[in-house]
């Protein structure tokens, strides 16, 4: 099967905006830890794991409705 630009262009995008969000996420979660609250290593790490897993799902589950798309623009 030949590959779809349009396809393409919006699963990078889409991709790159989930990436965008946990970052942040990522940035919230220092600035807690900055702003006073006790947030261990171990809690760290544990939200950290549910952060870049739920992103991992969410682009896997992207990619998978993507993949099953069958759109032809001319």
């Amino acid at each position: 099967m030949e590959n779809d630009p349009i396809k393409d262009i919006t699963l990078f995008q889409i991709k790159r905006k989930i990436t965008n969000i946990y970052k942040n996420f990522f940035f919230i979660l220092e600035d807690l830890s900055d702003s006073g609250y006790n947030i261990n290593d171990e809690t760290y790490q544990k939200i950290r794991k549910r952060i870049l897993d739920n992103a991992n799902d969410a682009i896997r589950e992207i990619e998978e409705s993507f993949s099953k798309l069958n759109i032809s623009i001319k």
